[in-house]
């Protein structure tokens, strides 16, 4: 059976704009950690750059030195204003949300761009398929809006980004690869 040449729907997006840069933040972001590496493994086959850190400027000099740019950062809380990309522009964030009683950090995420939150039931303990299924079809969505340039057929197909300065910028999305 001869393999489809076609190319999928990441590497458009890292050949028109010289960089795929996915930001998974979660409250535990070793929890968060073993979605990516199994999504990685199994569905990516190692595509991604894979990176489970928090400071800012480990963040950016990876983001500098390294070639490939089509990386996933895994972290617990991002910090927008430090990083030498464009946090709004360059980023596709997506916060896996755990029902949390830290007052502080509930405030901080709620200050940070958000594309899309997955809501986590209290179970960081066990593993979810339909998490990793969200998050697939997630990342997929939030790209094939900038690669298509596609209009949503529903309302639900709408992702609301809360940028820092109170406004929001609508992303849409409707199509997913096999």
């Amino acid at each position: 059976m001869k393999e489809s040449n076609e190319e999928n729907i990441f590497d458009a997006h890292a050949r028109i704009h010289k960089k795929l840069i996915f930001m998974i933040s979660c409250y535990y972001p070793d929890y968060a950690m073993k979605y990516i590496t199994n999504l990685n493994n199994k569905t990516f086959k190692n595509f991604f750059k894979v990176f489970k850190l928090d400071d800012p400027k480990e963040i950016s000099d990876i983001y500098e030195k390294l070639d490939k740019k089509i990386i996933i950062f895994v972290t617990k809380l991002p910090t927008p204003e430090l990083y030498s990309f464009n946090f709004i522009k360059d980023v596709y964030h997506i916060h896996l949300a755990f029902p949390i009683s830290d007052d502080k950090y509930m405030s901080d995420i709620k200050n940070i761009p958000v594309q899309k939150f997955i809501n986590i039931k209290d179970k960081k303990q066990l593993y979810d398929d339909n998490v990793e299924d969200k998050l697939f079809d997630f990342m997929v969505k939030l790209v094939d809006r900038k690669v298509n340039n596609t209009e949503p057929e529903k309302e639900s197909e709408k992702f609301i980004r809360m940028p820092q300065d109170g406004g929001k910028i609508i992303l849409f999305s409707k199509r997913s690869i096999n």
